[in-house]
């Protein structure tokens, strides 16, 4: 099992799916992999951050970082991550 990282309070559930579909990043990581997709590909091929699309920074940390937990981060740990957390960033 992955750890959730450094930054993980303890006893915290990490940030570890897409809520509105319930797709796991474990899950759309081995998709984006196999297919060597793009962030805007994997969206179009699994429907992930197409809901309320507050996966989205996570998903994009999860395609540069390969990471599938994080902790609940906020506009400036994405920043400091390199993601741009607003929705349609860098498309």
């Amino acid at each position: 099992m992955e750890s959730p990282g450094p930054d993980m309070p303890t006893g915290a559930t990490p940030v570890d799916r897409c809520v509105c579909l319930g797709l796991p990043f474990e899950y759309l990581r081995g998709v984006a992999r196999a297919g060597g997709l793009s962030f805007a590909q994997l969206r179009a091929a699994t429907g992930c951050s197409t809901g309320c699309s507050m996966c989205e920074p996570y998903v994009r940390l999860m395609l540069a970082t390969g990471q599938t937990r994080f902790p609940i981060m906020s506009e400036a740990d994405f920043r400091r991550a390199g993601v741009d957390p607003s929705p349609g960033a860098g498309e």
